[in-house]
Parts: C-alpha cells; structure tokens; sequence
C-alpha cells in the first residue's frame, strides 16, 4: 500500500535534477499568492483489501510505477506565475498483523516549481529519471517491506489486516508555509478472498526419499499453476540457486496443474519426470500459482527439498551419514558424487577392519565403520580415499 506514492528504496537517492524557479516569481505581489487555494486528492487508490504484488515485488523492492494511482494537486484559481513548493508524502499503518509495519512505513520529499492549474503526482516521479527533486533522502522501513516480502513469498496476495494512510503535505517551498493537506485511509478488517493458498505436504524439506524411480508429491492449492521440481548441481545449492532458473538445465519436473485442493503427483521416470531421480542427489520443488486477476500475477510457494537414498537400508544409512558428515568426510563424498561417481555397497558382504598394515582384519557392521568414521573426522585424522570404477 505504501508504495502508491514511492519508488524502491533504492532508486531514491540514485538520482538528482536541477531545476530554476523563474525569476519573475519575485515580482509577483504577496497578496496574489494568498489568494490561491491548493487541494490534495487522492485518485485511483483501492479500497478494501489490496494486492501487495502491486506495491512490492519478491526481490524485496518496492515497486517504481503504480498504474492509475495519483496524487492530484488543485491550484485555484490557476497560477500564471511559477511557485516553489516541497510535497512530502508519508505511508503509515496501525493495528496490521505485522508487528514490523505499525507506524510509519515509509516518507518522501519533492520539491517542484508548480503552475497553472496544478499537476498530476505518480510513482515516476520519484524514480531515476524524473524532472523532479527528491529531498531530502526519504525514509523506508526495512523491516516492514522485508515482511510484506515474505508474504508474498508464502502466496499471499493481500496486505494482512489493519488500518492504512497515505498522506500528502504541501509547503511552500522557500517560507515552510502550509499549502494543503490530503490523506487516503484503507482499512482491511479481515483477510482477503483471494489470498493464495500453496502448501507443501510430501517430500518434507530435508527429507530422505527412498531410490524407487519415482517420487510422490503432495501438496495443496487454491490456485491454478505448476509444480516444478530441480535437481541441485550439488549437495551444498541453495535451494534459491537450485530454483532460480526456471529453464535450467537439471529440471527434473515441470507439470502443469489445474485442479485445486489437495494434490498428489507421482513423478515417474520415464515418463511424468524429465530426468531421472538420481541416488545420492539432491532435489528442490515448489509450486508457482497463476491468479485469475489481468494481468495474471505468479504466486510463489515456499521451495523444500529432499535427497533421494538408495533402496538398501545400509546403504541408505551410509549415504545419508556421509552427505551429513563434517569435513574432510562430507565434502569428499559431495565432489565424487558431483563428479559423477555412485557409491556401491552390498549388505551381504562383511566389512573388514585392520588396525595399522600388520594387525588381524575383524568383521564389523555399518553402525561401527560410522561410528569410527565420525570418531576420526572428530580428531582431525586425515583420511585418504580410494576410488574404483
């Protein structure tokens, strides 16, 4: 809601203009400029619940253009001589269910020479590239805009409950003298109908998938859209840089998905999934929903992960310990995974341990090898690793 009047935070103080009052201002006669009445209106804001994908994008930015929402400023009767005048514009809000955003959200400053009947205030003209002045450097808070982001992230289209305001002062630019006043207040008293809802149900985020060729998702959606699943080009991707690229390479699903409510996908390869569901590999999948509004606007869900284990038990047990392990041990198995490499173990076979080149091999179970794994890489040991193809 903030962002009707005000550009992202970042474009405020990246920009200056130069602008000259012209010089027959002083000549006018004092009675002359007391004589005009000045009007703030507000034109095009919503009432009721209001979409935050309008003000503010997932990169955490308030949006630079907001279409058909101004601020009109009413010179009566018009100007025949240029004024200086400083419009400062403030968003504010109280009881929101967002602790972070109770107050003020956010202010900025203008400063513009204004004749004739008046004119017309939008996003642009506190963007990179307008004719206007911004001072001084306004104010954003943060912390509420990271929070609004996060909702957004969540699938949520609607700024939460509360009371809303955008404010408008108009001073007299050389003097401070108040010119006019003007606010728009939104008021949400309950959460809108057309909030998203996109949960993730199964795979759990960080779950341990058994290898079977396919893998089952769950998940719930009010909204139309796609379920899209990613393998990691490693085991330490983020899940952001996993999903980052929707045409990547290591896509391993991509479905589209019309019914709503709760879902369920299995991913067979061949044939739903793209590529294979690889052992020792680890995977990102989220759902990205399609609102019916024009234009349509993408809805994100949260991004979980899972990695897929082999079928035997033991070894299931041996992967995952390894994946998990500290370094040396945990980046040695990512790098020969990554590089290719599968890790074979057979259950039936006895594990042989020897202590130093002359002592008498013993048989010991995988608990025992990982527990002596786990007990070296504790002291520092340095281990060697042996590869065979």
């Amino acid at each position: 809601m903030k962002k009707v009047l005000l550009a992202d935070g970042a474009g405020f103080t990246r920009f200056f203009a130069i602008f000259a009052v012209l010089g027959t201002l002083l000549f006018l006669p004092s009675s002359s400029l007391a004589q005009t009445r000045y009007d703030l209106t507000f034109i095009g804001l919503p009432q009721g619940s209001v979409d935050l994908s309008l003000y503010i994008g997932l990169d955490r930015l308030l949006k630079p253009e907001v279409a058909g929402q101004i601020l009109r400023i009413t010179a009566t009767p018009p100007l025949t001589q240029p004024r200086s005048v400083r419009l400062t514009i403030s968003a504010s809000s109280t009881g929101s269910r967002v602790n972070e955003c109770n107050g003020q959200i956010a202010t900025a400053t203008l400063a513009f020479s204004l004749i004739g009947s008046g004119r017309d205030i939008n996003a642009s003209a506190f963007t990179r590239g307008s004719n206007m002045l911004s001072l001084p450097i306004p104010y954003t808070n943060q912390r509420c805009v990271d929070a609004l982001a996060d909702r957004l992230k969540d699938g949520l289209t609607a700024l939460p409950p509360g009371l809303y305001q955008i404010g408008g002062v108009l001073n007299d630019a050389s003097t401070g003298a108040l010119l006019a006043t003007g606010s728009h207040t939104i008021v949400i008293g309950g959460g809108s109908t057309n909030e998203a809802i996109l949960n993730l149900i199964t795979p759990l985020n960080g779950e341990f998938v058994p290898s079977t060729g396919s893998v089952v998702f769950n998940f719930e959606n009010s909204i139309p859209g796609r379920l899209l699943a990613f393998e990691h080009s490693s085991l330490s991707q983020s899940q952001d840089d996993a999903t980052r690229d929707l045409n990547s390479p290591l896509k391993v699903l991509d479905i589209a998905v019309t019914a709503r409510g709760n879902n369920q996908i299995t991913a067979t390869y061949p044939g739903v999934a793209l590529r294979g569901w690889m052992a020792g590999k680890k995977y990102s999948w989220l759902f990205l929903g399609e609102s019916s509004s024009l234009p349509p606007e993408v809805r994100r869900s949260p991004v979980w992960s899972f990695t897929v284990l082999p079928n035997d038990p033991v070894l299931a047990q041996l992967v995952a310990a390894l994946s998990s392990a500290p370094d040396p041990l945990g980046s040695t198995f990512s790098n020969l995974i990554n590089s290719g490499y599968t890790l074979a173990f057979s259950g039936s076979n006895p594990i042989y341990i020897q202590d130093g080149e002359t002592g008498t091999p013993r048989v010991i179970d995988i608990s025992d090898v990982l527990a002596l794994l786990a007990e070296l890489s504790r002291r520092n040991v340095r281990f060697e690793a042996v590869v065979t193809q």
